[in-house]
């Protein structure tokens, strides 16, 4: 138990071997400025904690919870991308300019109405996915065009 400026927090080393697995470091957590509510959450903290380095022993157990830490973290970079682009949309409204994606459907536009598509040579669509379940985040896919554009 640490004390800090009158208040109780649990702090505990995660086990080297095991801190890919956990994500951290350490745990860290709160516990109250009373000492004896303090005491039965430190307790409960170290009984749930102990518990799972028991159940990461199982080679099994330990993938799937690295799995569901990981699948975590990429929710939550998928969730930031989509709050970012909301963000920058709204940012170039208010500055009267246009997103890349529109810029990209404008070329689009140009390049058929100029029938320069039929000129392509070898030309191949690639599609970029941000992971595995790219259409479930929102994301675009964007087809990106290689190839020569001139004769």
């Amino acid at each position: 138990m640490l004390i800090e400026h009158g208040r109780y927090f649990y702090q505990r080393k995660v086990p080297l071997a095991l801190q890919s697995v956990i994500g951290r470091k350490k745990w860290r957590a709160p516990l109250g400025d009373d000492f004896d509510q303090a005491y039965e959450r430190l307790k409960s903290k170290r009984s749930e904690h102990d518990a799972l380095l028991k159940r990461l022993e199982d080679p099994v157990e330990k993938q799937k919870h690295k799995t569901q830490n990981r699948l975590k973290i990429e929710q939550k970079q998928n969730e930031d991308y989509v709050r970012d682009e909301d963000a920058y949309e709204e940012w170039c409204l208010l500055q009267s300019i246009k997103t890349e994606t529109e810029e990209y459907l404008e070329e689009e536009k140009v390049l058929l109405a100029g029938g320069l598509i039929e000129e392509l040579r070898a030309v191949e669509i690639v599609f970029y996915y941000s992971g595995a379940n790219s259409g479930k985040t929102g994301l675009p896919v964007v087809p990106f065009f290689v190839g020569n554009l001139t004769k």
